[in-house]
C-alpha cells in the first residue's frame, strides 16, 4: 500500500479539504494585543510586524462577517482578510489584485496574519502553502465588487473613533467648523470614453450595459453666453440659435461627499462619507452625512460647495441642536 500512486493524489487532494487545520491563524486584534505569543516567522518578518501595528487596532470591534461556512469544499474568504488586504494594496500602492496577491505571495506572514485560509503543506518550514492558500485574482475583484458596503462602513468607523480617541489622548480639541464636498466618480462604461461612438451617450433612459446603478450627472456648468467672433462663418445649414447656449461637462458615474475637519499642524480627517447616484444633488448629502458624522461635534457653519463659489444671498439657515447651520440653496448637480 505504501508504494501504491493512488496514496498521493488522495493525500493532496483531502489536504484541500481541510483549510485552516493547522497552523491556525488568528484575528488581527487579537494578534496586535498578544504580539509575544506569535509564531516566530511573524515576529521576524517586518512587513508582518508593520502591518500588525498598522491595522490591529482598526478590528478591535467585530466587522460584519460573511457566512463562512465552505460551499462544495472550498474554504470561504473572511470580510476582515479581505478588508485588510485591500488596505495592504493601498499602503503598498499596489495598481491590481494580481500585484497584491504576488506581494502577498512573497511574504507569507501576511497571509497568515490576514487569516485567510490555509492549505497545510510540509513543503515550507511554517506549515502551509502560500500559493494554495490565495485566492485567485478573480475571486478578489468579484469579493471587491460584491461585498456589501455596510462592511467598508464599519471599519471606517471604527477609524473614526481611533482618530477621536488620539486626538483625546493628545490633548487635541476639534475644531467646531467642518467642511462638506463631492467628487465625481466616473463609471467604467463606454458612454464615458469620448473616442468611442455612442449614439444617443447623454440620454439618462439610455442607461449603460456595463454600469446599472450608475447615472447620467453635470460635473460643472457654465450660463456664459458664446463668445462671438468678428467675422462668423457662414453655416453649410441652417444653425440653432446659440446665444444662450449652457456648456456643461456631463458624465455616466456617481458623486462622493465627505465630511472633513481640518485640525491645525494635523492635518484634515474625513469624518463621514456618502456616495450616491451622480443626479443626485449637491445638497442632498447634506442630512445624511450630518447623521452619518461620528465625532459628535455640532458645525458652527457647514456650505456644500459647487465648483463654483455660491453667493450669500443664495445661503439658507439651517437650525441644529447648537449653533446655526449654513446649507447652500444651490442643489448642484442634476439632470431632471
Amino acid at each position: 500500500m505504501i508504494r501504491n500512486p493512488i496514496v498521493t493524489p488522495v493525500k493532496a487532494l483531502w489536504s484541500r479539504f481541510q483549510a485552516s487545520s493547522s497552523p491556525k491563524s488568528g484575528n488581527l486584534y487579537a494578534c496586535w494585543v498578544n504580539q509575544e505569543k506569535l509564531p516566530e516567522f511573524i515576529r521576524s518578518s517586518q512587513p508582518a510586524v508593520r502591518f500588525l501595528n498598522l491595522l490591529g487596532p482598526l478590528f478591535e470591534t467585530q466587522i460584519p462577517e460573511r457566512n463562512l461556512i465552505r460551499n462544495w469544499g472550498q474554504p470561504t474568504i473572511p470580510n476582515s482578510a479581505f478588508l485588510a488586504a485591500c488596505l495592504i494594496k493601498l499602503e503598498e500602492g499596489r495598481d491590481s489584485m494580481g500585484d497584491l496577491l504576488l506581494y502577498l505571495h512573497e511574504h507569507p506572514a501576511l497571509i497568515w496574519l490576514l487569516g485567510f485560509p490555509l492549505v497545510p503543506s510540509t513543503r515550507y518550514s511554517f506549515g502551509f502553502d502560500p500559493q494554495a492558500s490565495l485566492p485567485t485574482e478573480r475571486h478578489m475583484a468579484r469579493l471587491l465588487r460584491q461585498t456589501p458596503n455596510q462592511v467598508f462602513q464599519a471599519l471606517f468607523v471604527n477609524s473614526v473613533h481611533l482618530l477621536l480617541q488620539e486626538f483625546a489622548r493628545q490633548g487635541i480639541l476639534m475644531n467646531d467648523c467642518v467642511s462638506l464636498d463631492t467628487k465625481h466618480i466616473l463609471a467604467w462604461v463606454k458612454e464615458n470614453n469620448p473616442k468611442a461612438y455612442v449614439d444617443q451617450r447623454y440620454k439618462k433612459d439610455l442607461q449603460p450595459k456595463g454600469d446599472p446603478d450608475c447615472r447620467l450627472g453635470c460635473k460643472r456648468k457654465h450660463n456664459q453666453r458664446l463668445q462671438q467672433s468678428d467675422e462668423p462663418a457662414t453655416p453649410k445649414t441652417n444653425p440653432l440659435p446659440a446665444g444662450n447656449l449652457q456648456i456643461g461637462e456631463f458624465y455616466w458615474g456617481y458623486g462622493s461627499g465627505i465630511v472633513v475637519v481640518k485640525i491645525p499642524n494635523k492635518g484634515e480627517f474625513v469624518l463621514a462619507e456618502l456616495t450616491q447616484p451622480f443626479n443626485c444633488p449637491d445638497l442632498s448629502y447634506f442630512f445624511p452625512l450630518r447623521g452619518l458624522d461620528q465625532s459628535g461635534v455640532v458645525p458652527r457653519w457647514s456650505r456644500t460647495r459647487s465648483e463654483k463659489a455660491e453667493p450669500v444671498n443664495r445661503l439658507v439657515p439651517f437650525r441644529a441642536k447648537g449653533p446655526n447651520c449654513v446649507v447652500g440653496a444651490n442643489g448642484g448637480r442634476s439632470v431632471g
